[in-house]
């Protein structure tokens, strides 16, 4: 170790005092990185003071930066590196500076997480631990339908931790979302469910949702309620994206349809249907009252057209029903014209009871 005689301080260097000042430390966490070999005193005054350099300052510094990071001291000491050339200074900040990055990054998640998870737990009326914690896993997979976790019941959840796990509905999450894009699409450009491409984009939306509910038919059905639930609380252009999943409901309703009676009479069904409740609108406009000749005339042909179309399967004639009873929130044409139909239908069966009872 080099000494300096006389009380001043040769040029270049500084004392202990000073160089922990400088560096924002203490004297004593200095005197230990030179205890433990990070960073040697490697020159002292004749009086015994230990003397620092620029260099030394620039080592310290990357000692402090590392234990930023996090890592331990002896980890630390085997990183400081050797700062003879511009090459060793630029290396050895290059390397600081990923790791810099690599840790803003984890941070920024984290805040991400927290701050994500604190908008959550403000829309949950009870503490739900369970549900934090599949909220985290699924922000840690980057899965963002991790806001319809609050929506769901213990059953689903479940389904979705132990049957499917959440690394596997992020993927299919995505893919509902891609499947949402495409009804978007096929919205503008007005192509109707029943065709071809809205039965092809029906089907596909149908097979994700098996695999998301792995094949059970009645969980997946209050998967999409579920959809429809989040969809109608959580998007700001609530009315848009409400005919976007009547939309995608519609394709699904013809599809499930096509497979009971075939794809042509399925289009044939939807388009009659679409026909019946304009004309049911249009009597009740003009003033007809269900029971009259004219609306009667109208069912009865319905009634018969709906049974020709279907097979006689009166299921789904009920199924359809079931869905225009859902659309009614879509429209307030399609309400009236429903319930039109009903009176209309319950006076015709009355008088067809009549008529047999009479023969």
């Amino acid at each position: 170790m080099e000494k300096y005689s006389g009380k001043a301080i040769p040029e270049g260097y500084m004392r202990i005092g000073e160089m922990a000042k400088k560096a924002g430390i203490t004297v004593r966490t200095l005197s230990y990185y030179d205890k433990e070999g990070l960073l040697p005193t490697l020159t002292k005054s004749e009086g015994g003071y230990r003397l620092y350099t620029d260099k030394d300052m620039v080592k310290l510094i990357q000692i402090l930066m590392m234990k930023q990071l996090g890592l331990p001291l002896s980890e630390i000491k085997k990183r400081i590196t050797q700062l003879d050339t511009p090459e060793d200074v630029r290396k050895m900040l290059t390397e600081q500076a990923t790791q810099v990055r690599n840790k803003i990054g984890i941070l920024t998640e984290s805040l991400d997480a927290m701050e994500a998870l604190n908008t959550e737990i403000a829309q949950m009326e009870t503490v739900n631990f369970k549900k934090y914690a599949d909220i985290l896993l699924n922000l840690q997979v980057k899965n963002e339908n991790y806001r319809m976790i609050k929506h769901f019941d213990d059953e689903i959840l479940d389904m979705f931790r132990e049957r499917i796990g959440w690394e596997k509905t992020a993927l299919i999450a995505a893919t509902l979302h891609d499947l949402y894009k495409d009804a978007v699409e096929l919205v503008k450009r007005a192509v109707p469910p029943e065709n071809e491409k809205g039965q092809a984009f029906a089907k596909q939306l149908w097979e994700t949702l098996i695999e998301l509910s792995d094949g059970d038919i009645d969980m997946m059905f209050k998967l999409q309620e579920l959809m429809d639930k989040a969809s109608s609380i959580e998007d700001d252009n609530n009315e848009e994206r409400m005919s976007i999943r009547h939309y995608m409901n519609q394709a699904l309703e013809g599809y499930h349809i096509s497979i009971c009676i075939g794809t042509d009479k399925t289009a044939a069904l939807l388009n009659y249907g679409m026909y019946s409740h304009n004309k049911a609108y249009m009597l009740y406009k003009e003033g007809a009252a269900p029971e009259s000749e004219e609306a009667q005339k109208f069912i009865k042909t319905f009634w018969e057209t709906m049974l020709e179309l279907t097979n006689g399967n009166i299921d789904i004639i009920t199924q359809l029903s079931e869905y225009a009873k859902k659309a009614e929130s879509q429209s307030e044409k399609i309400a009236i014209s429903r319930r039109f139909t009903e009176a209309a239908l319950e006076i015709y069966f009355s008088n067809q009871g009549k008529g047999s009872k009479g023969d």
